[in-house]
Formats: structure tokens, C-alpha cells, sequence
């Protein structure tokens, strides 16, 4: 595949854990070989998640994806205290009250992933 071109077939569909599911779909190019990422993540059937802010590198395989999606939920399941306060300035009421009640349940539900 050359860099300049991505043909997405579409979001790529994580089961995480009985109650969260996180949907990747690659959207563009960026330089040095990294790809912008269009991610939604649920909890149950409420979206807290959906944003195209991500980027990841390179790929080369399903394998490259998965550990993409992991370092992804890692991110969104930051708590306060983790990072700078800035990190969260964007953040909706609704997913600061996700953060605050549940962001340590995710990160639980993907420990030991792809280790």
C-alpha cells in the first residue's frame, strides 16, 4: 500500500469487554508513515467516545491494529490525576462522569492484552 493512499473497509469492531466495544476506522494519511483514525467507543449501548483525534503508525497487519487499539483505550481510560489537567478540557459532562465512575473499569477490561 502506498502511504499517500488508504482504502478503508471500515470500522473495525473490538469486544473489549461485555459492556465496552470500540470501533476503529482509519480515515487518512498523516506524515511519517502514521494513519488518522476515526474511533467511537460504548459503554453498554451509550456512546461516550467519538472523535477523530487519534493517529497510530504504520500497521502492516491485524496484529498492528489490535495493539493500536489497546495504546487507544489506554488513553480514553486516563484518570484524573494520570495526566495534566489540560488533557481533559475537551471532554463532554458525559464523558467526564464516565471518566470519574468507570475509566478504571476499562482499563481493567483490556490488562494483559497483547502482552
Amino acid at each position: 500500500m502506498r502511504p499517500d493512499f488508504v482504502m478503508s473497509i471500515g470500522p473495525t469492531r473490538y469486544d473489549v469487554s461485555l459492556d465496552y466495544v470500540l470501533e476503529l476506522d482509519i480515515v487518512g494519511c498523516l506524515e511519517g508513515g502514521r494513519y488518522q483514525v476515526h474511533y467511537r467507543l460504548f459503554c453498554n449501548d451509550l456512546m461516550i467516545f467519538d472523535n477523530d483525534d487519534a493517529s497510530i503508525p504504520g500497521l502492516g497487519s491485524n496484529r498492528g491494529l489490535k495493539r493500536a487499539a489497546i495504546d487507544l483505550l489506554g488513553f480514553l481510560s486516563l484518570q484524573d490525576g494520570e495526566t495534566d489537567d489540560e488533557f481533559f478540557d475537551n471532554y463532554s459532562a458525559l464523558q467526564l462522569r464516565w471518566r470519574d465512575l468507570y475509566a478504571e473499569d476499562l482499563s481493567c477490561a483490556f490488562c494483559g492484552e497483547d502482552e
